[in-house]
């Protein structure tokens, strides 16, 4: 079937030859459009290897009566230059995988695989009227021209083959659709301009973003069918979800104004009085747009009851955080960037101030999933490794882009790690049982009835607690150090001044990995080296001098407090048995 095409002229756009001819090729898609395609032998290794068997095997032309004119006297033309492979990266690379024939197809699919991508993306134009311009920009603008000249078409497909239900293969319907031309180089500017200004915490979060900048063109935004936003100017659509939902953070600061706090849908109106049929564009305008005046507004809403809402908006807009998985960089993340510098165009100062993406979590080095049994619920957690330990556990398993892991092996060690802060604690203050059982019960109120704060007496984690023998040597160093007599003068000694300069150290940089969420490095300052330090201290004591009681004190405040946002139930306990009375929730953050 369409064999009588062969040897036929034709004229290709752009072509550096006036004429070619239709030519056999045995790889290509005959189900995908006309089964014809352009042969650009120069940067296409099976367009090249086609060509070569055309020209090199008689026989090959004699099956399908190709003349020697209408190939012998074509070669590859250079259009492409790409490092390393130079101006005929497909010759190029050919040569090198030795590559013989159409038959050889795994090479094939793997030298297109490498040759396409690094094309796009670092080739560069050496021929036509976007000479010295990336592949990647040039190609939008020779699409836009050839369809401008009438020379071609926009085709529509799928990304990947899809099959119904009925396993019929679908196709792409052209039907009429609404898009956002996020592809707009002016809007680009503006995003690229706002991204600069964002914290994203990660060199790896921004270049994703960088990235998705780099390729990112139209996006649909309106759908027939769902639950949705009709579409203000065509309400037989809804607006698209992903295009819905990138500045709702707005709404959320008159929310609580508009609707009641049990009112979902919106029937029992909040403090405000306002009817959803009240909210019209112009009022939307006033509240969000400092510049709209009242005056010019239709509306029976007092201007009392307006400016309450515009100023709950201009107090806490712009978006300081928002938190999502990487996954969204693509598509949420960045719409919602390039909606709010469309929307507030000349106020950068609304424009979001940082987003913190995270990678997902893994179990023991494997990704959760019920089918295979490795999953673990939050109660089961808890109940297993009690609230702080599973919170430990969590902030030392990552902070990065990169999927978090949690290892029940390293939940039970840190499990450990907190009951020997305990312990230690104790022993230093000089805590005896009944004293440590009354400041639990009274730091479970500082919480609620259900929290357990005192993991020696928590019956859910008692068999994570080595006993007996076991626990005799883990506390060895801390009973040696019982015996010694802490001095007590206010005089430091140089081996405090070093203690102490390590604590003022932990302090500076635990409060700069808390600002930046870096929550592993909280961990690393604030209480493994910190634990360290103490250590330390406490051996060079022991030879020489006695340990301050003072600076002890002060150790166990200042990690304490530092471990709180990660650990509140221990550290709260911890804090009322070196202050009684009082909870750590009313503690100042020390300083260095």
């Amino acid at each position: 079937l369409g064999t009588e095409l062969f040897g036929l002229p034709l004229h290709a756009p752009l072509s550096y030859y006036e004429t070619v001819y239709v030519l056999p090729m045995m790889t290509i898609k005959e189900d995908k459009g006309t089964g014809v395609v352009t042969s650009v032998p120069s940067d296409s290794p099976d367009d090249y290897v086609a060509l070569m068997d055309i020209k090199n095997k008689v026989n090959l032309r004699e099956k399908y009566n190709i003349e020697e004119s209408m190939v012998l006297p074509y070669d590859p033309v250079p259009i492409i230059e790409l490092e390393p492979y130079g101006r005929l990266a497909a010759p190029t690379i050919c040569n090198q995988m030795k590559i013989q024939s159409q038959n050889d197809g795994g090479k094939l699919l793997e030298a297109k695989e490498e040759i396409y991508t690094k094309s796009f993306s670092d080739g560069i134009l050496v021929v036509g009227k976007y000479t010295n311009t990336k592949v990647s920009d040039a190609k939008k603008l020779v699409q836009t021209d050839l369809i401008t000249d009438g020379q071609a078409c926009v085709y529509y497909e799928p990304e990947r083959k899809v099959l119904s239900r009925s396993n019929d293969e679908c196709v792409v319907a052209l039907v009429d659709q609404w898009f956002l031309d996020y592809g707009n180089a002016n809007w680009k500017q503006e995003v690229k301009h706002a991204l600069d200004k964002m914290n994203v915490y990660h060199a790896e979060t921004r270049n994703q973003f960088e990235g998705v900048l780099s390729w990112l063109h139209e996006h649909a935004c309106s759908r027939s069918y769902g639950l949705g936003t009709k579409l203000p100017w065509d309400e037989q659509y809804l607006i698209e979800s992903l295009s819905d939902s990138t500045i709702y953070m707005a709404y959320y600061t008159v929310a609580h104004l508009l609707q009641e706090p049990d009112s979902f849908n919106g029937e029992k109106l909040g403090p405000a009085h306002i009817h959803p049929s009240q909210l019209t564009i112009e009022v939307w305008d006033y509240i969000f747009f400092p510049e709209r005046s009242y005056s010019s507004l239709t509306t029976d809403i007092p201007r009392k009851i307006l400016d309450q809402l515009r100023n709950e908006f201009q107090y806490w807009y712009p978006v300081d955080l928002r938190t999502s998985g990487k996954d969204l960089i693509s598509n949420h993340l960045t719409y919602s960037i390039f909606n709010h510098t469309a929307i507030w165009p000349n106020h950068p100062e609304l424009w979001p101030r940082s987003f913190r993406a995270n990678g997902h979590l893994l179990l023991n080095s494997e990704k959760m999933s019920k089918a295979t049994g490795n999953f673990l619920t939050l109660i089961e957690a808890i109940e297993k490794f009690s609230a702080d330990g599973m919170r430990l556990t969590l902030a030392d398993a990552g902070d990065s882009i990169e999927d978090a892991n949690f290892e029940e092996e390293m939940a039970e060690a840190q499990l450990l790690s907190l009951y020997k802060c305990i312990e230690w604690v104790k022993e230093v203050l000089h805590i005896d049982a009944g004293d440590a059982e009354e400041v639990n019960n009274k730091s479970k109120h500082s919480f609620d009835d259900t929290t357990t704060i005192d993991l020696s007496t928590d019956e859910s984690v008692k068999n994570k607690i080595p006993s007996s023998s076991s626990i005799d040597k883990i506390n060895t160093d801390s009973n040696e150090q019982q015996t010694m007599n802490y001095r007590t003068d206010s005089e430091y000694n140089y081996y405090d001044r070093v203690f102490e300069s390590e604590i003022n150290l932990a302090i500076q940089l635990t409060e700069e990995s808390y600002e930046k969420m870096l929550y592993k490095d909280v961990l690393k300052y604030g209480f493994f080296q910190l634990q360290i330090a103490r250590d330390n201290y406490r051996e060079l004591c022991s030879e020489s001098e006695q340990m301050n009681l003072n600076l002890i004190k002060r150790f166990i405040e200042v990690q304490t407090i530092l471990l709180s946002p990660i650990c509140p139930h221990v550290c709260d306990y911890l804090y009322q048995l070196l202050y009684p009375g009082t909870t750590i929730m009313n503690a100042r953050w020390p300083t260095a």
